[in-house]
């Protein structure tokens, strides 16, 4: 008898399934990753909380709303749910038992797959697949990778790591990551896998799907290790020093990663490390007179402030990143860019900018230090590659699309900007003409931090590697 019995429910859950988390979010808005449901006739062994059937599948709030057209199965047993289970809902049910746990899917598993679900979403588009292996993470996320990589051009970093995003940890394997990077990109490439999860571990640790846990033991353990006489020490390399509040490291090397490399697309840079353009000093000599450039081309003047240079990627609402001259990676926390014309916040942005402390008197006129995040330049905003503008362009696409939109949330209270972990302003610039006013005390004694210089910048010079 094929499906599942009394009697092979008598051979017990899957090897960690327990704690496992039951589901992931949709990926693209197309894959549902979960792991394998168990039947009512495996109820006895299971905890009510920690059961997870079919039917849990289809009435899940990811896909709400959403019509689940494609079930895949890529387990090699029939004896933890019934196909009725899910042809019942009106979906398409297909077996595709993978090799599994000591190796990744193959070529021709894989090309079977992808020919699968193209095929489907042909005929059905707009419906949900719904992808499980037993735990619904290394193969699972291998084969939607792949698809991503294949059939919608997607490089292979951001479908591993978008993956990941949506069914944390991701693939957590190295060879599986190994073998997406050698059949579909460079292999030098290659992600670093994450720690196996604790569930992987036995851990009596429950995990909810709609509330994602947070918190593994290693971690637990870190924390432990950093607290000494009831303090916590600060771990890595800290954003302007630690003078910051609400700004944390990222140390998840997938995430990291996968920044950086976004960054480096936008910029349009070849080289690794930090991708932003370089100053060039302006010199009078027999080898290099570029001094005559002010008289051949229009610039603008600004000073250049005594702080730190950061480079600023808006992802999305609070994912707000900063990368300092070592492209190490911050999460500034708490601080939001609305959309000047929709309801949202801005999206796929990347600014360079100054970080600096402001000495302001408060009301009652003591001196206090303000941390405030002078934006210079803008590189990319949104789908616009804002950078090969001009930069009398791309100066008022500043003030237009990011400043203005924040000053006028602050004005009808929706940000609270003493809740925030910094200020934010455009860098002013003004016609070259304006040099000698930044040297009038006038000027010098109204900025509120230390003047290092002079900046000049060519308005027909564009802010991008293209």
């Amino acid at each position: 008898m094929s499906g599942p019995t009394p009697e092979k429910a008598l051979i017990g859950v899957p090897d960690r399934w327990m704690h496992c988390p039951k589901t992931g979010k949709l990926v693209d808005g197309l894959f549902f990753p979960f792991k394998t449901p168990l039947c009512s006739l495996y109820d006895d062994q299971i905890e009510k909380k920690l059961r997870f059937h079919p039917e849990d599948v289809f009435n899940h709030p990811a896909v709400k709303g959403k019509k689940i057209g494609l079930w895949i199965d890529l387990t090699k047993t029939d004896r933890y749910y019934s196909v009725k289970e899910v042809e019942g809902h009106g979906c398409l049910y297909r077996k595709m038992p993978l090799a599994g746990h000591g190796s990744s899917p193959t070529q021709e598993e894989t090309d079977r797959f992808v020919r699968l679900v193209q095929g489907f979403t042909k005929e059905h588009p707009g419906e949900i697949v719904a992808v499980h292996c037993t735990h619904g993470f290394n193969r699972t996320g291998f084969l939607i990778a792949a698809y991503m990589v294949v059939v919608k051009d997607w490089a292979v970093d951001c479908a591993v790591l978008t993956f990941a995003k949506e069914r944390p940890c991701g693939i957590y394997k190295q060879d599986y990551l190994g073998d997406l990077f050698e059949r579909y990109g460079d292999p030098d490439d290659c992600l670093e896998a994450p720690s196996k999860p604790s569930w992987e571990y036995g851990d009596a640790v429950c995990y909810d799907d709609e509330n994602e846990a947070s918190t593994s033991v290693a971690h637990a353990q870190e924390n432990n290790e950093n607290l000494e006489n009831g303090e916590k020490k600060p771990q890595g390399k800290q954003f302007m020093d630690g003078l910051v509040r609400g700004v944390v490291l990222v140390t998840d090397s997938l995430k990291k990663k996968m920044l950086q490399g976004k960054i480096k697309e936008l910029v349009g840079s070849k080289r690794d490390g930090f991708p932003g353009l370089q100053p060039v000093s302006l010199e009078r000599s027999r080898d290099n007179d570029n001094l005559k450039l002010l008289a051949q081309r229009p610039y603008m003047v600004s000073w250049k402030a005594d702080g730190m240079r950061y480079m600023i990627y808006i992802c999305d609402e609070n994912e707000v990143y900063a990368f300092d001259r070592d492209n190490e990676v911050f999460l500034i926390q708490g601080l939001s860019f609305p959309h000047r014309k929709h309801p949202r916040h801005i999206v796929n942005t990347l600014v360079d900018s100054e970080m600096i402390i402001d000495h302001v008197k408060d009301e009652h006129g003591n001196t206090i230090d303000l941390p405030r995040l002078l934006i210079y330049d803008i590189v990319h905003f949104e789908d616009m590659h804002v950078g090969k503008e001009n930069f009398d362009i791309r100066f008022m696409c500043i003030r237009r699309e990011l400043i203005e939109p924040r000053n006028a949330a602050i004005k009808a209270g929706r940000i609270r900007k003493e809740r925030e972990p910094m200020s934010v302003r455009v860098k002013d610039f003004w016609e070259i003409e304006a040099l000698p006013k930044l040297f009038e005390p006038k000027f010098t004694k109204n900025v509120g931090h230390e003047i290092d210089g002079l900046i000049l910048q060519p308005v027909d010079a564009v802010s991008t590697a293209f």
